[in-house]
Parts: C-alpha cells; sequence; structure tokens
C-alpha cells in the first residue's frame, strides 16, 4: 500500500483525508521567462488537522494557498498535479472543477481568509451586506436563517454582534476585521480554512486574541486548518504539523515539536536559530547568509546549497528528495543526519549555559504540547 506524506495510508483509502496534494506546480508567467513558484509539492490534510506552512516571503507560501481555491493571478497557472478534496466519499479534483462547481467550492467546501484585512472587505458596504452576498451566491439560507448564523459567529470571534454587522469596514480596528474575516470564512461550514498570514499586521495583543479565538473555534467545529505564517512563535502555537517551505517546495514536514526540537534541514534549522529566546540571549542569534534563489534561473541541485553551511559537492549536483527519517517526519537533505546532530546538540549547550538543573531548552521556543 502506498503512504502519504505522514506515513498514514494512500488518499484514495483513508477517509480521514479531507485535502491531498499531489505534485502541484505553479508558474507565473514574467519577461524573463517562466518563475515556478510551486514545485512538486504533496501533502495530506487531515479532519480537524492544522498544518503550518513556515518560510521567507517568496518562497511560494502563499502561491500555494491560493493555488488550492484556484484563486491565483492572470499571469499564474496550475502546470502540473492534482488538489483532491474529499466530502463523505466523493472525491473530487479541484484543478478539474468547471467554473459553477468551482464557485460552489469556494467557501461551501474551502475557504481563505487572506492577508491584509483592510483589502479584503467593500468599503462602501456594510458587514452585513458582504456577508449576505456571500450566503446568497451559494443558495444556503434564507436572509432571517443567514443574519441569525452571521450574529452567531461574531460573537463566537469575541465581538459584539449587533454593533458589528451593521457597521462599516473603515469603522473597525485592524484586529476586528479579521476576525469579522474568520467569522465570514465559517458561514457555510467549510471543512478546509486556508489563512494567509492573518496576525501580521496586528499588535502583540490583538495577535494573542486571534490565535485563541481559532484554537477555540477549530476545537469546536472540527474543520481543517491551512495556516501560512512566517512567525515561528505562531506555529508553534498552532500547528500539529509544521511544512517549511524553500524555493516553491517543502522540504521539510513533520510534527510541530519533532521540527521544533530535532530539525533536520539546514533551512528549518536556521530559521530556528534567527529567532530569539524567550531568555533573550541575543548573542546567540544566527542568520541565514544570502538571498533566496531566483526561481526563473535556479541552482543546481539543492537550490538551497548556495546559503548552506553543511552543503557537499552531492548538494550541488543532485536535488534531494523528500524522505521519510522518522514516523510522521520527512525531509529534503542529503545531510540531515549531521544537521540533526547539530540541531540537537545546539539544544543541550543551551541547556547547560546558564540553565540550572540541566534542562533542555528548546532552539527558539518552549512548545509544550500539540494544539
Amino acid at each position: 500500500m502506498r503512504q502519504s506524506l505522514d506515513g498514514r495510508a494512500d488518499t484514495s483509502n483513508s477517509s480521514d483525508i479531507v485535502l491531498s496534494v499531489r505534485d502541484l506546480e505553479v508558474e507565473y508567467r514574467a519577461r524573463r521567462g517562466l518563475v515556478k513558484a510551486v514545485n512538486g509539492v504533496s501533502f495530506d490534510l487531515h479532519r480537524g488537522e492544522s498544518i503550518t506552512l513556515v518560510g521567507e516571503s517568496g518562497c511560494g507560501k502563499t502561491t500555494l494557498g491560493l493555488s488550492l481555491v484556484r484563486l491565483l493571478a492572470k499571469q499564474a497557472s496550475i502546470r502540473a498535479g492534482q488538489i483532491l478534496y474529499r466530502r463523505g466519499e466523493t472525491i473530487v479534483d479541484v484543478v478539474e472543477l468547471a467554473p459553477a462547481k468551482l464557485r460552489q467550492f469556494r467557501w461551501a467546501e474551502c475557504a481563505m481568509v487572506f492577508q491584509g484585512a483592510q483589502n479584503a472587505f467593500n468599503p462602501v458596504l456594510r458587514i452585513w451586506d458582504q456577508v449576505w452576498d456571500t450566503i446568497k451566491a451559494h443558495g444556503a439560507m434564507d436572509k432571517t436563517a443567514a443574519r441569525k448564523r452571521a450574529l452567531e459567529l461574531l460573537g463566537m470571534v469575541q465581538l459584539e454582534p449587533q454593533r458589528v454587522i451593521d457597521a462599516y469596514p473603515h469603522e473597525l480596528s485592524g484586529g476586528m476585521r479579521q476576525r469579522v474575516l474568520i467569522a465570514m470564512s465559517l458561514l457555510l461550514d467549510a471543512q478546509v480554512l486556508i489563512l494567509d498570514e492573518p496576525t501580521t499586521a496586528l499588535d502583540v495583543l490583538t495577535q494573542r486574541t486571534v490565535i485563541d479565538v481559532l484554537r477555540r473555534l477549530k476545537e469546536q467545529l472540527g474543520f481543517a486548518m491551512i495556516f501560512i505564517t512566517h512567525d515561528l512563535a505562531v506555529a508553534a502555537e498552532l500547528a500539529d504539523r509544521v511544512a517549511t517551505m524553500y524555493a516553491g517546495r517543502i522540504i521539510e514536514i513533520g510534527p510541530v515539536e519533532e521540527i521544533f526540537y530535532h530539525a533536520s534541514h539546514p533551512y528549518s534549522l536556521g530559521l530556528i536559530r534567527a529567532v530569539p529566546t524567550v531568555t533573550g540571549a541575543f548573542a546567540d542569534l544566527a542568520s541565514i547568509e544570502g538571498s533566496p534563489p531566483d526561481l526563473i534561473d535556479p541552482p543546481s541541485g539543492c537550490k538551497f546549497h548556495p546559503r548552506c553551511p553543511y552543503a557537499t559537492q552531492r548538494s550541488k549536483d543532485e536535488e534531494p528528495a523528500l524522505i521519510r527519517i522518522g514516523a510522521n517526519h520527512f525531509v529534503a537533505c542529503h545531510n540531515w543526519e549531521t544537521v540533526r546532530a547539530d540541531a540537537e546538540a545546539g539544544r543541550v549547550r543551551a541547556a547547560s549555559d546558564g540553565h540550572e538543573g540541566g534542562a533542555a531548552a528548546a532552539p527558539v521556543l518552549k512548545v509544550e504540547e500539540p494544539v
């Protein structure tokens, strides 16, 4: 039996997988040539699970999210691969959906909360008008039931429903608009929720509120979630699994604790070491040298090798495949064993430098338990 990218059974036989991406490739047309923004990405999303995509700007996170609901820009196209969505016993390939079916799929089956809440609303329409437009487009319920549902969801995201529903977007703060977007994404009981950096433009206290709201809603409603972020702290708070993206590929994916405590790709380890610890040991911070690669003319072999301290001649010549190195842990690196050993040694050294009793400290965050 074939295995999925978390060690479980293949998509066609596993009923708890709601979304399965297989060998997805997305390209943008540019003056200089084709930009391969997503390059052979594969993963499974299970019912009620949360996957966080992390990586630098330009690594393909947002393009991947947009491709799942086919909302790519005109100059972009899905060149290959499958996006298999499952509802009960029915499996459909989102890539092949006709426009009418695709319209029904969006928001009813898979909803997306976009980056930048200030740009996601029509500024001349009240919140209720935009809620009703969404529900009316799917013929899901009448106006009375729709308003009742909207008020219920606004209350669930810790807003004052009666005041917010008749407000204009400019009358709400950034955090309030972001929570309204989350409420709207749940209007039609979507199985999959994609969130593109919903906390980036918010202050720390509002970020905490949004994270708490998402965690509670996920527990109550049971939807699966793909969370796109560059913030490792958010990943640690919300993720069941973390997928690190670089140059359009997933180069490491695994359970959140496994990634943070046993990172096995140099890029994942670099991201972790570039974030300050809660103890404030800024002297231990290390940046990742160099810049992301040109995706029109990428380097040979491993795309990270020009920036990688572990690179060998094999890294320059041969692109590594995503291989299984643990129960649910996959990595694309020829030298993953050395990287993992260094990651674990770094954690031990941090524990011996000023941590009484030898208690091991994580290189970035203390991950108490999977969310």
